[in-house]
């Protein structure tokens, strides 16, 4: 991945320098029953979950959730979980970047999993993903 895009991602995805930060401090410990289908569903289904609901409904709040008991319980690497919103400032001006900017990031997913030979999952949390 290279510097510009680790720049873009990285204030997004705070467990990739310390899985227990204070990123964590604005998780509310409640969770809601869509975090538990949402688990499931990654684990039965390992390819698509679509969250989907109105504004301002938790769905950010959520995938945070799933994101910490997957780095806490199921062993996931942190550099496995990439976490992305598609309204961050700097791209949101031209759908040709975002569609460029998801392209690379697969892109990228699968050349390093190719390399490693890894098996594990690479969990792709993308939000407000409205054009790409």
């Amino acid at each position: 991945m290279d510097d510009k895009l680790t720049g873009i991602l990285s204030p997004y995805n705070p467990w990739w320098g310390t899985v227990k930060g204070i990123w964590r401090e604005d998780i509310p410990l409640y969770r809601r029953t869509i975090v538990e289908m949402v688990i499931s569903d990654i684990e039965e289904l390992p390819q698509t979950v679509s969250v989907t609901g109105p504004r301002r409904v938790g769905k950010t709040t959520a995938l945070r959730q799933v994101i910490c008991h997957l780095l806490d319980n199921k062993s996931i690497a942190p550099e496995r979980v990439l976490y992305f919103s598609f309204d961050d400032p700097e791209i949101f001006v031209s759908s040709e970047l975002q569609r460029e900017i998801f392209d690379r990031l697969v892109a990228c997913s699968i050349r390093k999993r190719k390399r490693s030979n890894e098996r594990s999952p690479v969990l792709f949390c993308f939000i407000k993903i409205l054009t790409v």
